[in-house]
Order: structure tokens, then C-alpha cells, then sequence
């Protein structure tokens, strides 16, 4: 199997600090195996190369980090040797890392839907609409807590 990932563009995204430590551990994993992983498979040598650090969820989260900033791409569809479904495997790609878009936050999405109902309510005239309203709000209001 070629790899995908130049040299150059390896050694630019490692002494330019483009990803976090998690995130460049899990790259290297790709680089340095050279060949599709799935990923459970990098997960087993994530935990051999660090035995303390956390594992599973934290791995597929990076994968699928890596993935959105087109560092990583789909390879195939295998038969995943640890659990037996068909997943996806991946592999390096030859570019630099895009910036991943920052999620809204659950609060942040609760408060954006609490100011459009406040936008709404100013908009209304009838009062039966207006109290049931205001009942919709309080919901939204409560899941803050």
C-alpha cells in the first residue's frame, strides 16, 4: 500500500503545531502503520503506545476529527476484526488540516431558541398564544439546569 501522506506535509503538520497532542498521536498511528486502519485497530495500538491515556470513544472522536479537517479518509468498508461488523476503515491524506467549525454548545443552542421565542412573543397580539407561549419558554428555560 502507497502512502497517501507525503513527507513534507507530514513533517509540516508535526513542527507546525496544527493539531492538539490527542489528535496528532492518533495521525501518527495512520503515518507510521501505512496502511488503512480501522478503529479499533488504532484504538488496540492508541492503548499500547499509551497505556494511561483514555481510549474507544476518545479515538473514534479524533478519527472522526482528523476525517472533518481532511486529514483522514474513507478507504472501505471491512469486516472490523474485533467485533466483526462492517465498519470503515481509513487512511492518511496528503493535506494540511482545515479548521473544524466550532459546535454549538446545548446552552447555546437552548438560548438562541429562548431569544427566538422572545422575538416571536413580541410579535404576537393575541394573549391566549402569547400565555401559551410563555409555556413553551419556561420549558426551554428548565432544560438549562
Amino acid at each position: 500500500m502507497t502512502q497517501r501522506t507525503s513527507i513534507e506535509t507530514y513533517t509540516e503538520i508535526k513542527n507546525s503545531g496544527l493539531l492538539s497532542e490527542k489528535r496528532w498521536r492518533v495521525y501518527d498511528i495512520f503515518y507510521e502503520m501505512n496502511r488503512p486502519l480501522t478503529g479499533a485497530e488504532v484504538s488496540q495500538i492508541y492503548k499500547a503506545n499509551y497505556p494511561s491515556s483514555q481510549h474507544s470513544e476518545t479515538i473514534r472522536n479524533r478519527i472522526t476529527e482528523l476525517k472533518d479537517m481532511g486529514l483522514l479518509a474513507e478507504f472501505e468498508v471491512v469486516d472490523c476484526t474485533f467485533t466483526g461488523r462492517k465498519v470503515f476503515s481509513f487512511i492518511t491524506t496528503n493535506n494540511l488540516p482545515e479548521k473544524l467549525e466550532k459546535k454549538e454548545t446545548l446552552n447555546e443552542k437552548l438560548n438562541r431558541i429562548l431569544k427566538q421565542i422572545e422575538v416571536l412573543g413580541k410579535s404576537m397580539d393575541n394573549e391566549q398564544q402569547k400565555n401559551e407561549l410563555r409555556e413553551i419558554y419556561k420549558s426551554v428555560y428548565q432544560l438549562k439546569k
